[in-house]
């Protein structure tokens, strides 16, 4: 028998239900054994795993945090990172590991996302701009490589955000002697880009992908447990009533 698929989702306290939303859709598609892992900061803390101070530009709890799951998995599992309360699944998630390639870093859906709005979540955070924004909202890392192990508590804790959401961590090492070293060259060959039905944000992936099609419906900007209205809400009913229980 397989061991279990590794899933780390992101943990807000503020966002519980959500994230039992997320985690009911996984369990219903899923065809084989997950494993879920909850960032939450706090356990975190204490286990001196995570020791940056929350910053005014960090929306969620986990904006830092998600590069540890490499380190949570021992750096030797493929380990999937999702935001968690603002995604539903309505797919098997055992396709999106089965369709990356060995010889990468991570795998994510490479948006050209941006927002035109200043403030998400019905106005509580504010919304930041900066290039490869929303990559790292899912992210599939192949947990074992060098640029990876990078992933420490230490280099996630006291790295910029920037380095961290641009995924600057990865090493030109990674690359062949003989190939270019540029920012961009690393990024093309280092991470795998995901059909966007892995990641499809209402509003944005549309008309490329069509919501019948997605297979992670992102609401970014919010969700109706942030008191904003948004499309498609039957799918995130569906899911957030039961979860609502569950978490309750």
């Amino acid at each position: 028998m397989s061991d279990p698929l590794k899933i780390v989702l992101g943990y807000d306290a503020t966002e519980v239900p959500g994230t039992y939303a997320c985690m009911e859709s996984i369990l219903e598609h899923a065809s084989k054994p997950v494993s879920f892992i909850l960032l939450r900061q706090e356990t975190l803390r204490k286990d001196n795993i995570y020791f940056k101070d929350r910053t005014p530009d960090e929306a969620t709890e986990f904006s830092r945090s998600r590069f540890l799951a490499p380190y949570l998995v021992g750096y030797k599992d493929p380990v999937l990172f999702m935001d968690g309360a603002d995604m539903i699944v309505k797919a098997d998630i055992v396709e999106l590991f089965e369709s990356v390639p060995t010889g990468i870093d991570v795998a994510v859906v490479k948006h050209d996302y941006n927002p035109l709005e200043d403030r998400k979540f019905n106005g509580a955070a504010p919304q930041s701009r900066y290039p490869r924004k929303n990559w790292s909202s899912l992210m599939l890392f192949w947990a074992n490589t060098s640029s990876c192990q990078r992933l420490t508590p230490r280099y996630v804790s006291e790295a910029t955000g920037a380095e961290l959401h641009q995924f600057h961590w990865i090493t030109k090492r990674s690359l062949p002697a003989y190939a270019p070293k540029s920012d961009e060259q690393i990024v093309a060959n280092r991470v795998y880009g995901l059909d966007e039905a892995w990641n499809w944000i209402p509003g944005h992936s549309e008309p490329r992908v069509s919501f019948e099609d997605a297979k992670v419906v992102h609401w970014t900007t919010g969700t109706p447990a942030q008191g904003v209205k948004v499309e498609y809400q039957p799918l995130w009913d569906k899911y957030h009533g039961k979860a609502a229980q569950i978490a309750a």
